[in-house]
Protein backbone atom coordinates (compact mmCIF):
# COMPACT_ATOMS: atom_id res chain seq x y z
CA UNK A 1 0.00 0.00 0.00
CA UNK A 2 1.20 3.57 -1.14
CA UNK A 3 2.13 5.54 2.19
CA UNK A 4 0.59 8.40 3.02
CA UNK A 5 3.59 10.84 2.17
CA UNK A 6 3.79 9.45 -1.31
CA UNK A 7 -0.02 9.26 -1.27
CA UNK A 8 -0.36 13.22 -1.08
CA UNK A 9 2.39 13.90 -3.54
CA UNK A 10 1.14 11.41 -6.03
CA UNK A 11 -0.77 14.24 -8.58
CA UNK A 12 -3.02 11.20 -9.81
CA UNK A 13 -4.91 11.20 -6.52
CA UNK A 14 -6.02 14.98 -7.22
CA UNK A 15 -8.51 15.85 -9.46
CA UNK A 16 -10.35 19.71 -9.77
CA UNK A 17 -13.68 20.44 -9.05
CA UNK A 18 -14.93 23.58 -9.85
CA UNK A 19 -11.87 25.83 -9.72
CA UNK A 20 -11.30 23.63 -6.33
CA UNK A 21 -8.50 20.99 -5.70
CA UNK A 22 -9.98 17.95 -3.93
CA UNK A 23 -7.84 14.89 -3.36
CA UNK A 24 -8.54 11.35 -2.56
CA UNK A 25 -9.49 10.13 1.37
CA UNK A 26 -6.06 8.16 1.65
CA UNK A 27 -8.39 5.99 3.67
CA UNK A 28 -10.65 5.37 1.31
CA UNK A 29 -9.55 6.31 -1.94
CA UNK A 30 -12.45 5.69 -4.08
CA UNK A 31 -13.81 8.83 -2.13
CA UNK A 32 -12.88 12.40 -1.86
CA UNK A 33 -11.45 14.12 1.18
CA UNK A 34 -14.11 16.75 1.76
CA UNK A 35 -11.75 19.61 2.67
CA UNK A 36 -10.23 21.39 -0.61
CA UNK A 37 -6.49 21.74 -0.97
CA UNK A 38 -5.36 25.03 -0.41
CA UNK A 39 -3.14 27.07 -4.02
CA UNK A 40 -0.51 27.34 -2.12
CA UNK A 41 -0.65 23.95 0.52
CA UNK A 42 -0.64 22.13 -3.28
CA UNK A 43 2.50 24.32 -4.48
CA UNK A 44 4.58 24.58 -1.18
CA UNK A 45 4.16 21.48 0.82
CA UNK A 46 3.43 19.47 -1.79
CA UNK A 47 5.89 20.32 -4.66
CA UNK A 48 3.30 20.85 -7.42
CA UNK A 49 3.89 23.09 -10.26
CA UNK A 50 1.45 24.83 -12.73
CA UNK A 51 2.58 22.63 -15.14
CA UNK A 52 0.76 20.06 -12.56
CA UNK A 53 -2.27 21.68 -12.00
CA UNK A 54 -2.97 22.43 -15.46
CA UNK A 55 -2.82 18.38 -16.00
CA UNK A 56 -5.44 18.05 -13.18
CA UNK A 57 -8.83 16.08 -14.27
CA UNK A 58 -12.25 19.15 -14.30
CA UNK A 59 -15.05 18.38 -13.20
CA UNK A 60 -17.92 20.38 -12.92
CA UNK A 61 -20.38 18.47 -9.76
CA UNK A 62 -21.27 15.66 -8.14
CA UNK A 63 -23.42 12.47 -8.62
CA UNK A 64 -24.25 9.41 -7.12
CA UNK A 65 -24.58 6.69 -9.15
CA UNK A 66 -24.35 2.95 -7.20
CA UNK A 67 -22.86 0.81 -9.73
CA UNK A 68 -21.43 -2.77 -8.78
CA UNK A 69 -20.94 -4.82 -11.52
CA UNK A 70 -20.74 -1.57 -14.08
CA UNK A 71 -19.05 0.62 -12.19
CA UNK A 72 -18.32 4.27 -13.27
CA UNK A 73 -16.01 6.69 -12.05
CA UNK A 74 -16.34 9.45 -14.03
CA UNK A 75 -20.39 10.12 -14.87
CA UNK A 76 -21.14 11.76 -18.20
CA UNK A 77 -17.53 12.92 -18.68
CA UNK A 78 -18.18 15.67 -16.15
CA UNK A 79 -19.53 14.28 -13.00
CA UNK A 80 -17.40 12.52 -10.00
CA UNK A 81 -19.46 9.59 -8.87
CA UNK A 82 -19.35 9.86 -5.28
CA UNK A 83 -19.83 6.17 -4.72
CA UNK A 84 -17.03 4.16 -4.42
CA UNK A 85 -16.18 1.08 -5.92
CA UNK A 86 -16.36 -2.06 -4.20
CA UNK A 87 -13.57 -4.88 -4.93
CA UNK A 88 -15.38 -8.22 -5.39
CA UNK A 89 -14.05 -11.37 -6.41
CA UNK A 90 -17.05 -13.46 -6.20
CA UNK A 91 -16.59 -17.53 -6.42
CA UNK A 92 -18.20 -20.30 -5.63
CA UNK A 93 -18.11 -21.87 -2.19
CA UNK A 94 -19.61 -22.00 1.61
CA UNK A 95 -20.52 -19.16 3.57
CA UNK A 96 -21.71 -21.09 6.75
CA UNK A 97 -20.74 -18.39 9.52
CA UNK A 98 -22.58 -16.39 7.22
CA UNK A 99 -25.56 -18.12 7.11
CA UNK A 100 -25.71 -19.08 10.85
CA UNK A 101 -25.61 -15.44 11.70
CA UNK A 102 -29.14 -14.55 9.25
CA UNK A 103 -30.73 -17.43 10.38
CA UNK A 104 -30.18 -16.37 13.83
CA UNK A 105 -31.57 -12.57 13.03
CA UNK A 106 -33.85 -13.96 10.40
CA UNK A 107 -35.33 -17.39 10.78
CA UNK A 108 -37.98 -18.74 12.67
CA UNK A 109 -37.92 -17.99 16.24
CA UNK A 110 -39.90 -17.82 19.57
CA UNK A 111 -41.19 -14.62 18.93
CA UNK A 112 -40.88 -14.05 14.73
CA UNK A 113 -41.60 -16.30 12.38
CA UNK A 114 -38.90 -17.07 9.46
CA UNK A 115 -37.81 -14.19 6.96
CA UNK A 116 -34.66 -15.58 6.30
CA UNK A 117 -35.39 -15.92 2.14
CA UNK A 118 -36.34 -12.24 2.29
CA UNK A 119 -33.68 -10.96 3.95
CA UNK A 120 -31.77 -12.72 0.66
CA UNK A 121 -34.17 -10.84 -1.32
CA UNK A 122 -33.03 -7.75 0.57
CA UNK A 123 -29.33 -8.15 -0.05
CA UNK A 124 -29.84 -9.36 -3.59
CA UNK A 125 -30.95 -6.32 -4.73
CA UNK A 126 -29.17 -4.20 -3.07
CA UNK A 127 -26.18 -6.20 -5.15
CA UNK A 128 -27.95 -6.22 -8.31
CA UNK A 129 -30.17 -3.30 -8.23
CA UNK A 130 -28.17 -0.65 -5.47
CA UNK A 131 -30.85 2.21 -6.56
CA UNK A 132 -33.97 0.67 -5.33
CA UNK A 133 -35.54 1.77 -2.22
CA UNK A 134 -36.01 -0.63 0.18
CA UNK A 135 -37.75 -0.56 3.67
CA UNK A 136 -35.66 0.52 6.70
CA UNK A 137 -34.44 -2.80 9.03
CA UNK A 138 -34.73 -1.85 12.62
CA UNK A 139 -33.65 -5.16 14.81
CA UNK A 140 -34.23 -4.60 18.57
CA UNK A 141 -33.87 -6.76 21.64
CA UNK A 142 -34.30 -5.61 24.88
CA UNK A 143 -30.92 -7.81 26.35
CA UNK A 144 -27.12 -7.53 24.94
CA UNK A 145 -25.72 -10.33 23.26
CA UNK A 146 -27.87 -11.02 20.43
CA UNK A 147 -25.42 -9.85 17.69
CA UNK A 148 -28.14 -7.47 16.12
CA UNK A 149 -25.09 -5.07 14.84
CA UNK A 150 -23.01 -8.39 13.34
CA UNK A 151 -25.32 -7.88 10.52
CA UNK A 152 -23.76 -4.20 10.15
CA UNK A 153 -20.86 -6.19 10.03
CA UNK A 154 -21.31 -8.25 7.20
CA UNK A 155 -23.23 -5.29 5.29
CA UNK A 156 -20.04 -3.12 5.56
CA UNK A 157 -17.74 -6.09 4.19
CA UNK A 158 -20.32 -6.47 1.37
CA UNK A 159 -20.48 -2.93 0.58
CA UNK A 160 -17.19 -1.49 1.75
CA UNK A 161 -16.68 2.04 1.84
CA UNK A 162 -20.44 2.72 0.75
CA UNK A 163 -21.33 1.79 4.16
CA UNK A 164 -21.68 4.45 6.67
CA UNK A 165 -22.14 4.21 10.39
CA UNK A 166 -24.11 7.11 11.30
CA UNK A 167 -24.07 9.20 14.88
CA UNK A 168 -26.92 10.96 16.53
CA UNK A 169 -25.31 14.32 15.87
CA UNK A 170 -24.55 13.51 12.10
CA UNK A 171 -28.07 12.78 11.76
CA UNK A 172 -28.98 15.89 13.12
CA UNK A 173 -26.31 18.12 11.87
CA UNK A 174 -27.54 20.47 8.78
CA UNK A 175 -24.81 18.74 6.67
CA UNK A 176 -24.88 16.03 5.57
CA UNK A 177 -21.91 14.69 3.36
CA UNK A 178 -20.69 12.28 5.61
CA UNK A 179 -23.48 9.72 4.80
CA UNK A 180 -25.44 10.97 2.07
CA UNK A 181 -23.58 9.37 -0.78
CA UNK A 182 -23.94 6.10 1.08
CA UNK A 183 -26.14 2.78 -0.10
CA UNK A 184 -26.26 1.46 3.48
CA UNK A 185 -26.78 3.82 6.67
CA UNK A 186 -26.33 2.22 10.30
CA UNK A 187 -27.72 3.25 13.53
CA UNK A 188 -26.33 1.93 16.54
CA UNK A 189 -28.45 2.58 19.98
CA UNK A 190 -29.87 5.63 18.68
CA UNK A 191 -30.65 8.80 21.13
CA UNK A 192 -31.94 11.90 19.72
CA UNK A 193 -32.89 15.27 20.93
CA UNK A 194 -36.12 15.57 19.02
CA UNK A 195 -37.43 12.10 17.99
CA UNK A 196 -40.70 13.02 16.48
CA UNK A 197 -38.65 15.82 14.24
CA UNK A 198 -35.99 12.87 13.48
CA UNK A 199 -39.19 10.38 12.61
CA UNK A 200 -39.93 12.96 10.05
CA UNK A 201 -36.56 13.09 8.28
CA UNK A 202 -36.09 9.13 8.39
CA UNK A 203 -39.65 8.51 6.97
CA UNK A 204 -38.00 10.83 4.32
CA UNK A 205 -35.04 9.10 4.02
CA UNK A 206 -36.97 5.37 2.97
CA UNK A 207 -38.61 6.79 0.03
CA UNK A 208 -37.11 10.05 -1.43
CA UNK A 209 -35.24 9.64 -4.95
CA UNK A 210 -32.80 12.58 -4.21
CA UNK A 211 -31.29 14.86 -1.57
CA UNK A 212 -29.39 18.07 -1.17
CA UNK A 213 -25.45 17.24 -0.98
CA UNK A 214 -24.72 19.65 1.69
CA UNK A 215 -21.09 20.38 2.71
CA UNK A 216 -19.58 23.15 4.84
CA UNK A 217 -18.91 26.52 3.16
CA UNK A 218 -20.44 25.37 -0.44
CA UNK A 219 -23.41 25.67 -1.83
CA UNK A 220 -25.66 22.60 -1.94
CA UNK A 221 -26.38 20.59 -4.63
CA UNK A 222 -29.21 17.51 -5.85
CA UNK A 223 -27.24 14.22 -5.58
CA UNK A 224 -29.33 10.97 -5.90
CA UNK A 225 -30.12 9.02 -2.96
CA UNK A 226 -30.16 5.39 -2.57
CA UNK A 227 -28.87 4.29 0.91
CA UNK A 228 -31.00 2.02 2.80
CA UNK A 229 -31.17 2.65 6.77
CA UNK A 230 -30.60 -0.32 9.67
CA UNK A 231 -30.79 0.45 13.21
CA UNK A 232 -29.63 -1.46 15.84
CA UNK A 233 -31.21 -0.83 19.20
CA UNK A 234 -32.04 -2.23 22.74
CA UNK A 235 -34.45 0.76 23.63
CA UNK A 236 -38.27 0.01 21.86
CA UNK A 237 -39.06 3.76 22.10
CA UNK A 238 -35.94 6.02 20.03
CA UNK A 239 -38.44 7.28 18.12
CA UNK A 240 -42.45 6.51 17.32
CA UNK A 241 -43.49 3.97 14.49
CA UNK A 242 -46.89 4.51 13.60
CA UNK A 243 -49.71 1.36 13.02
CA UNK A 244 -50.13 2.63 9.30
CA UNK A 245 -46.54 3.00 8.53
CA UNK A 246 -45.35 0.31 5.97
CA UNK A 247 -41.76 1.70 5.66
CA UNK A 248 -40.02 0.09 8.39
CA UNK A 249 -39.13 -4.28 8.54
CA UNK A 250 -38.54 -4.56 12.79
CA UNK A 251 -37.85 -7.75 13.71
CA UNK A 252 -37.09 -8.42 17.65
CA UNK A 253 -34.41 -10.65 18.29
CA UNK A 254 -32.91 -12.99 20.75
CA UNK A 255 -30.06 -13.59 22.34
CA UNK A 256 -27.17 -15.85 20.70
CA UNK A 257 -26.68 -19.38 22.68
CA UNK A 258 -23.42 -19.01 24.87
CA UNK A 259 -22.70 -22.10 23.09
CA UNK A 260 -22.36 -20.52 20.06
CA UNK A 261 -19.93 -17.66 20.71
CA UNK A 262 -16.98 -17.60 18.59
CA UNK A 263 -14.30 -15.49 19.12
CA UNK A 264 -13.24 -15.70 15.15
CA UNK A 265 -16.78 -14.75 14.29
CA UNK A 266 -15.75 -11.62 12.53
CA UNK A 267 -12.75 -13.47 10.47
CA UNK A 268 -14.74 -16.00 9.09
CA UNK A 269 -17.09 -13.37 7.70
CA UNK A 270 -15.06 -11.86 5.78
CA UNK A 271 -13.04 -14.89 4.20
CA UNK A 272 -16.66 -15.90 3.69
CA UNK A 273 -18.29 -12.30 1.81
CA UNK A 274 -16.66 -13.09 -1.75
CA UNK A 275 -18.95 -16.52 -1.20
CA UNK A 276 -22.03 -15.22 -0.20
CA UNK A 277 -22.14 -11.87 -3.03
CA UNK A 278 -21.64 -15.10 -5.46
CA UNK A 279 -24.79 -17.02 -3.60
CA UNK A 280 -26.42 -14.00 -4.21
CA UNK A 281 -25.84 -13.04 -7.67
CA UNK A 282 -26.52 -16.41 -8.78
CA UNK A 283 -29.91 -17.25 -6.15
CA UNK A 284 -33.63 -17.01 -7.35
CA UNK A 285 -35.59 -14.00 -5.68
CA UNK A 286 -38.57 -15.10 -3.88
CA UNK A 287 -40.24 -12.18 -4.78
CA UNK A 288 -38.96 -11.80 -8.80
CA UNK A 289 -41.30 -8.84 -9.43
CA UNK A 290 -41.52 -5.29 -7.46
CA UNK A 291 -44.24 -5.33 -5.21
CA UNK A 292 -44.91 -1.42 -5.70
CA UNK A 293 -43.84 1.83 -7.18
CA UNK A 294 -41.71 2.26 -3.83
CA UNK A 295 -40.69 -1.04 -2.16
CA UNK A 296 -38.99 -4.70 -4.20
CA UNK A 297 -40.62 -6.76 -0.96
CA UNK A 298 -44.55 -6.70 -0.23
CA UNK A 299 -45.80 -4.82 2.59
CA UNK A 300 -46.36 -8.25 4.05
CA UNK A 301 -42.73 -8.92 5.07
CA UNK A 302 -43.54 -5.75 8.01
CA UNK A 303 -46.16 -7.69 9.65
CA UNK A 304 -43.85 -9.18 12.64
CA UNK A 305 -43.74 -9.20 16.10
CA UNK A 306 -41.11 -6.35 16.58
CA UNK A 307 -43.66 -3.93 14.71
CA UNK A 308 -46.43 -4.65 16.66
CA UNK A 309 -44.37 -3.98 20.10
CA UNK A 310 -42.69 -0.73 18.86
CA UNK A 311 -45.54 1.10 17.46
CA UNK A 312 -47.53 -0.40 20.90
CA UNK A 313 -44.23 0.87 23.19
CA UNK A 314 -44.36 3.92 20.90
CA UNK A 315 -48.56 5.42 21.49
CA UNK A 316 -48.90 8.84 23.20
CA UNK A 317 -51.03 8.57 26.40
CA UNK A 318 -53.55 10.43 24.40
CA UNK A 319 -53.90 6.68 21.73
CA UNK A 320 -53.88 4.42 24.58
CA UNK A 321 -56.49 6.35 26.32
CA UNK A 322 -58.49 6.51 23.02
CA UNK A 323 -57.70 2.88 22.17
CA UNK A 324 -58.94 2.12 25.96
CA UNK A 325 -62.47 3.87 25.70
CA UNK A 326 -63.27 1.89 22.72
CA UNK A 327 -62.02 -1.66 23.55
CA UNK A 328 -63.07 -0.97 26.87
CA UNK A 329 -67.01 -0.54 25.67
CA UNK A 330 -66.85 -3.50 23.27
CA UNK A 331 -65.63 -5.55 25.94
CA UNK A 332 -68.87 -4.45 28.17
CA UNK A 333 -71.05 -5.11 24.92
CA UNK A 334 -69.81 -8.43 23.64
CA UNK A 335 -72.43 -8.56 20.80
CA UNK A 336 -71.78 -5.55 19.04
CA UNK A 337 -69.50 -5.02 16.22
CA UNK A 338 -69.50 -0.86 15.77
CA UNK A 339 -70.13 1.99 17.84
CA UNK A 340 -70.09 5.31 16.38
CA UNK A 341 -69.41 8.78 18.01
CA UNK A 342 -68.84 12.94 17.81
CA UNK A 343 -65.37 13.75 17.97
CA UNK A 344 -66.53 15.89 21.06
CA UNK A 345 -68.01 13.01 22.74
CA UNK A 346 -64.66 11.30 22.63
CA UNK A 347 -62.58 14.51 24.09
CA UNK A 348 -64.85 14.58 27.13
CA UNK A 349 -64.50 10.46 27.20
CA UNK A 350 -60.73 11.01 27.29
CA UNK A 351 -61.36 14.53 29.70
CA UNK A 352 -62.91 12.28 32.44
CA UNK A 353 -60.25 9.63 32.22
CA UNK A 354 -57.03 11.46 32.13
CA UNK A 355 -58.88 13.71 34.86
CA UNK A 356 -58.12 16.81 33.03
CA UNK A 357 -60.12 19.83 31.74
CA UNK A 358 -61.94 19.54 28.11
CA UNK A 359 -59.90 22.28 26.19
CA UNK A 360 -56.86 20.20 27.77
CA UNK A 361 -57.54 17.68 25.00
CA UNK A 362 -57.34 19.44 21.65
CA UNK A 363 -59.37 18.48 18.96
CA UNK A 364 -56.43 17.94 15.90
CA UNK A 365 -54.82 15.70 18.58
CA UNK A 366 -57.56 13.39 19.02
CA UNK A 367 -58.37 13.80 15.45
CA UNK A 368 -54.81 12.46 14.19
CA UNK A 369 -55.04 9.73 16.76
CA UNK A 370 -58.72 8.35 15.30
CA UNK A 371 -57.11 8.93 11.67
CA UNK A 372 -53.76 7.85 11.52
CA UNK A 373 -53.21 5.70 14.01
CA UNK A 374 -56.35 3.82 14.29
CA UNK A 375 -57.13 4.35 10.74
CA UNK A 376 -60.59 5.44 11.14
CA UNK A 377 -62.39 7.53 8.12
CA UNK A 378 -62.77 10.62 9.31
CA UNK A 379 -66.56 12.02 8.45
CA UNK A 380 -66.62 15.25 6.12
CA UNK A 381 -70.48 15.88 6.26
CA UNK A 382 -73.26 16.45 9.47
CA UNK A 383 -75.60 13.71 9.86
CA UNK A 384 -77.49 11.55 12.32
CA UNK A 385 -77.25 7.49 13.31
CA UNK A 386 -79.51 5.42 12.25
CA UNK A 387 -82.18 3.83 14.26
CA UNK A 388 -80.22 0.71 16.35
CA UNK A 389 -76.93 2.41 15.96
CA UNK A 390 -74.76 1.77 19.16
CA UNK A 391 -73.70 5.42 20.64
CA UNK A 392 -70.51 5.95 22.56
CA UNK A 393 -70.57 8.75 25.44
CA UNK A 394 -73.08 10.96 23.59
CA UNK A 395 -76.76 11.68 25.52
CA UNK A 396 -80.40 10.51 23.32
CA UNK A 397 -80.99 14.18 22.69
CA UNK A 398 -77.40 14.63 20.88
CA UNK A 399 -78.23 12.92 17.89
CA UNK A 400 -76.60 15.54 14.76
CA UNK A 401 -72.78 15.86 14.11
CA UNK A 402 -70.31 14.00 12.20
CA UNK A 403 -70.10 10.54 13.41
CA UNK A 404 -67.02 8.70 13.59
CA UNK A 405 -67.68 4.83 13.40
CA UNK A 406 -65.16 2.31 14.83
CA UNK A 407 -65.53 -1.54 14.22
CA UNK A 408 -64.37 -4.05 16.96
CA UNK A 409 -62.01 -5.68 14.33
CA UNK A 410 -58.80 -4.25 14.45
CA UNK A 411 -58.95 -4.07 18.54
CA UNK A 412 -57.98 -6.78 21.14
CA UNK A 413 -61.40 -7.76 21.43
CA UNK A 414 -62.58 -9.34 18.47
CA UNK A 415 -65.68 -11.35 18.21
CA UNK A 416 -65.21 -15.41 18.92
CA UNK A 417 -65.64 -17.44 15.97
CA UNK A 418 -69.14 -18.95 17.69
CA UNK A 419 -70.59 -15.28 18.73
CA UNK A 420 -73.69 -13.80 16.63
CA UNK A 421 -74.05 -9.87 17.18
CA UNK A 422 -77.25 -8.94 17.06
CA UNK A 423 -78.25 -5.25 16.57
CA UNK A 424 -79.49 -3.78 20.02
CA UNK A 425 -81.17 -0.24 19.14
CA UNK A 426 -80.07 2.66 21.61
CA UNK A 427 -83.22 5.15 20.49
Amino acid sequence: MESKRDFFRNIDNYILMNNSIMRRDYAKPSKLNPVAVAPTIFRSKFNFTDIHFGSLAEFDGYVCEPGHMDYQQVYNESKWNTYGRVNWDPKPGEWPTIEKLIKHLYGKSDVESDQVEELYDYHTIMVKNPKQKQQARVLYSHVQGTSKSALALLEELMFQDNYCKIRNGEMESDFNSVWVNSILMHMDEPEFNNPKKMSRLIRDLVTSPVMNLRKMKTDYEKVGFYAKLLFTTNDSNFMPFEKSDRRYWIREILPFAKSDDDKDFEDKMRKEVQHYIHFLLHRELKYPAKANKTFWLPDSIIKTAGFKKLVKDNESPLHTTVVGIIERYFLDHPLVSNVSFRLKDMRELVAEEQRVRLKDIGELEVVLVLRENLELRQPEKNSRPRKGDRILGAEIDKKSGKWWTASRIGFDCELGENDVFTRVGTY
